[in-house]
C-alpha cells in the first residue's frame, strides 16, 4: 500500500489493525505507524520492524494490550524484568515467551500464576516443586497439577486444592492419592468421567458408586451429549453391594441415565412393574433387559411403541402379531414393520401404515406373491407411493392402469414399468409432468423427441437430491446440440451444461443463463470462462461460494469478493489474507453469517464490535472469539436471552464444535 501522509496509515491501523501486516516494510517500521497497531492489537508486534520489535516503547504498548505479544520481542526486551511483569499480569501465558532466567524469578513467577495458573508449565523445575508456588497456582487453575513436581503430586494438600478447584485434577494426582476415598468423592460427585482414574479398590465402593449416581442426576450434566454414554462405562454395579443395588430410589436415577444399569440392579428391582415403566417412559431400549413377563405386557409395549416404533422389536411373538400395536409401532416408526409378524406384514392396513413414511415402500419386499399380484392392492399401494411399483408383480408392471396411476404419483416410478410402457408417450408425458428427471427412464425413441424433452426440461421439480437428473443429461446427442433447446434447459437448471454439446459450452448468452440460474454451473466452464469478470459475477451474485471455482485472481479482487461475501458469508475461506484482513469485507461476510468469523484475520478475532456482529446470525461464533468474551456480560446477556442453550454449550467442560 502507498499512503503519502502518515496519518492516514495511523488512522487505518487504528481502524482495523489487521492491515498492518500488508503494509509496505517501510511503514511497519515506523514507530507512530506500528505503536498505533500494536495499541489496538497487541499480536501486531509479528508484523514489525526487527528495530521496532526491540524497542522497548513498541513492545511494551503491544503486551499492555495483549501480553502474548512478548513472544514476539527481541531476546533482550523478554529479559526485561518490568517489561515481562506487564505482560504476565495481562496474560499469565506470556511466561512462556520469557527468557530462562526470569521463569525462575519468583516475583515474575507469581504475578503470572495469579492471572493464569497454568503458567506453572512454563516455570523452572525447581518452582515446581515450590509448595506455595504449586498453590498459588492451584487457586486459579486446579489443573495445573499435572505441572507440578512428583513430590507435590503426593502432598495430600496440594491434591486436595486442585481437586477442589477441577475435577479433573484428579488424573494428574499420585497413586496414592487416587486411592483416597475423601479426595476422590470430592472429584468424581462433580464430573463422573474421573472415575476411570480411581484406585480399583475404590471403583465397587457404596460410598462412590452412590456419589456418582447422584452426580449423573445433577441438572448442570444435561447439556452433556456424552454423560448418559459415559455413565454406562464408568458405573459397573455387578460387584455393588446388595444394599446399594435395592435402593429404589438410587436405581431409578441411574437407570434414567443409563437403561444399562438394569443389568446390575437387583432382581427385586428388575421385576418391580412400576420401576419398569418408569424406565421404559424414560428410554425405550430399557426393554432390552425385560423378563418375558414385561416383553408380553400390552400396556407396557404399546406405551413403548408409541415412542419409538422401532420398540416393537422387543415384543413378545404375540404382541408383534396383536394389530392394534403393530399399527400405532408402523406408523410411529418406518423400522417398525419389519418386526410385525409374518402375518400382519401381509395385512392391506398395515402396508398402507407402513408407505406413509418415505422408505416405507420396501415393506413391500416381505409381501406375498398374491398381493404383490392383486391389481386393487397394489393400485392402491402405488396411488399413495409411486415406486411402490417395484415391488409389484411382472403382469401388473406392465399394466397401463397401474403404471399410469404410479407414475402420476411419483414419475420415477417409470424406471419400474417394462419396456413397452417406457416407450408409450401417453405414460412417459405423466411421469414427467410429475417430475422432468424422469425422463432418464423413457425409451431411446422418447428422449430424441424435441416435444417430449421440453416437457421434462419444463418440469423438474427436484423434490430428490439424487437420483434424479436433469433432462439434458438423457438427451439424445442431436438434442444435446440443440442451441433453443439448451438454453431453455439452463435457465431451468444452470446445471444442464454440463450435459450441452462442446460447440455450445463457450456460448456466451447460454453461458451467462447457466451461472445466473445456478452459480455452481461455473465449476464445469472452461478455464477462459472461470477466467471472464462477467461471468463470474453473475455466478457469485447468484452463489457467493461459487468465486472458489473461479480464476484464482478473482480471491484478490475486493469488489469481487465483497459481492460473494455478501451473497454467502462464508465465501471468506477463499479471500486472500489480505482481504480477510479487510474491515469492509469482513463486516460484509458476518452481517450474511457469523460462521465467517472463523476464516476472518486473526485481530477480528479479538474486536468486540466484530464478535457482537458475529453473534446476531451466529451465536456458535463464539468459539473462534478471544475466550475473553466468554465472560464479557453484555455478550453473555445478549446469549442468554437469545440463546440460552448454547450459552449452556459453551460453558460446558466438553464443547462439541458446531455450525449454524
Amino acid at each position: 500500500m502507498n499512503y503519502q501522509h502518515r496519518q492516514e496509515v495511523i488512522n487505518l491501523v487504528l481502524e482495523t489493525p489487521a492491515q498492518f501486516q500488508f503494509l509496505d516494510s517501510t511503514w511497519r517500521g515506523e514507530k507512530l505507524v506500528a505503536l498505533a497497531a500494536v495499541s489496538m492489537y497487541g499480536k501486531a508486534l509479528e508484523y514489525a520492524s526487527l528495530d521496532l520489535q526491540d524497542d522497548r516503547d513498541v513492545v511494551l504498548a503491544a503486551v499492555k494490550q495483549d501480553g502474548e505479544a512478548l513472544r514476539f520481542a527481541s531476546n533482550n526486551l523478554q529479559d526485561d524484568r518490568d517489561l515481562v511483569l506487564v505482560a504476565v499480569k495481562q496474560n499469565g501465558d506470556a511466561l512462556r515467551s520469557a527468557s530462562l532466567r526470569l521463569r525462575a524469578y519468583v516475583p515474575v513467577v507469581e504475578a503470572a500464576l495469579k492471572n493464569d495458573g497454568y503458567a506453572l508449565n512454563c516455570v523452572c523445575p525447581e518452582l515446581q516443586d515450590n509448595y506455595d508456588i504449586v498453590m498459588m497456582a492451584l487457586k486459579t487453575d486446579g489443573d495445573a497439577l499435572q505441572y507440578a513436581s512428583k513430590r507435590l503430586k503426593n502432598n495430600r494438600q496440594i491434591v486436595q486444592a486442585a481437586v477442589k478447584k477441577s475435577a479433573y485434577a484428579l488424573e494428574y494426582a499420585s497413586e496414592r492419592l487416587r486411592a483416597d476415598k475423601d479426595i476422590v468423592l470430592s472429584s468424581v460427585s462433580r464430573d463422573i468421567s474421573m472415575m476411570k482414574y480411581i484406585a480399583t479398590e475404590l471403583k465397587n465402593d457404596d460410598d462412590i458408586l452412590r456419589a456418582v449416581i447422584h452426580a449423573a442426576g445433577k441438572p448442570q450434566h444435561e447439556y452433556d451429549i456424552n454423560h448418559a454414554m459415559l455413565l454406562g462405562e464408568v458405573l459397573n454395579l455387578a460387584h455393588a453391594s446388595h444394599t446399594l443395588r435395592c435402593d429404589t430410589t438410587l436405581m431409578m436415577v441411574a437407570i434414567t441415565k443409563n437403561y444399562h444399569v438394569l443389568r446390575h440392579v437387583s432382581d427385586e428391582i428388575k421385576n418391580d412393574r412400576s420401576i419398569f415403566f418408569a424406565a421404559v417412559a424414560h428410554n425405550t431400549n430399557a426393554l432390552l433387559y425385560a423378563s418375558e413377563r414385561f416383553k408380553n405386557d400390552r400396556e407396557l409395549i404399546l406405551m413403548a411403541v408409541q415412542q419409538k416404533g422401532w420398540s416393537l422389536k422387543y415384543a413378545s411373538e404375540a404382541l408383534r402379531n396383536d394389530k392394534e400395536i403393530v399399527l400405532v409401532a408402523v406408523q410411529q416408526h418406518e423400522d417398525a414393520f419389519k418386526y410385525a409378524s409374518p402375518t400382519l406384514q401381509n395385512d392391506p392396513q398395515i402396508i398402507q401404515a407402513a408407505l406413509q413414511h418415505n422408505t416405507g415402500v420396501e415393506a413391500l419386499a416381505s409381501v406375498s406373491d398374491a398381493l404383490k399380484n392383486n391389481f386393487n392392492f397394489i393400485l392402491a399401494v402405488v396411488t399413495q407411493q409411486g415406486t411402490a411399483l417395484k415391488y409389484a408383480s411382472e403382469d401388473l408392471k406392465a399394466n397401463i392402469d397401474i403404471v399410469l396411476a404410479a407414475v402420476r404419483q411419483d414419475g420415477c416410478a417409470l424406471q419400474f414399468a417394462t419396456a413397452t410402457l417406457q416407450a408409450n408417450r401417453d405414460i412417459v408425458l405423466a411421469a414427467l409432468l410429475n417430475e422432468g428427471g424422469a425422463l432418464q427412464y423413457a425409451s431411446r425413441d422418447l428422449r430424441d423427441d424435441r416435444d417430449i424433452v421440453l416437457v421434462a426440461i419444463k418440469n423438474v421439480h427436484t423434490k430428490r437430491a439424487w437420483p434424479i437428473l436433469t433432462p439434458l443429461a438423457s438427451v439424445s446427442e442431436r438434442l444435446s446440440a440443440d442451441r433453443e433447446l439448451v438454453l431453455i434447459a439452463v435457465k431451468h437448471d444452470g446445471l444442464s451444461i454440463l450435459y450441452a454439446d462442446t460447440t455450445l459450452r463457450n456460448d456466451r448468452e447460454i453461458i451467462l443463463h447457466a451461472v445466473k440460474q445456478n452459480g455452481y454451473a461455473l465449476r464445469s466452464l472452461s478455464e477462459e470462462l472461470q477466467a471472464d469478470r462477467e461471468v463470474v459475477l453473475a455466478a457469485v451474485q447468484q452463489f457467493g461460494k461459487s468465486i472458489q471455482y473461479a480464476h484464482p485472481s478473482f480471491c484478490s479482487d475486493r469488489d469481487m469478493v465483497l459481492t460473494a461475501v455478501k451473497q454467502y458469508g462464508r465465501a471468506l475461506l477463499y479471500a486472500t489474507d489480505e482481504l480477510k484482513a479487510d474491515r469492509e469485507v469482513v463486516v460484509a461476510a458476518l452481517t450474511e453469517d457469523g460462521y465467517a468469523l472463523l476464516y476472518a484475520a486473526e485481530p477480528f478475532q479479538f474486536d468486540r464490535q466484530i464478535v457482537l456482529l458475529a453473534l446476531k446470525t451466529c451465536p456458535y461464533a463464539l468459539q473462534w472469539a478471544d475466550y475473553k468474551f466468554r465472560k464479557d456480560p453484555e455478550i453473555r446477556k445478549f446469549l442468554r436471552e437469545n440463546h440460552a442453550d448454547v450459552l449452556a454449550e459453551l460453558d460446558s467442560p466438553i464443547v462439541t464444535i458446531k455450525g449454524c
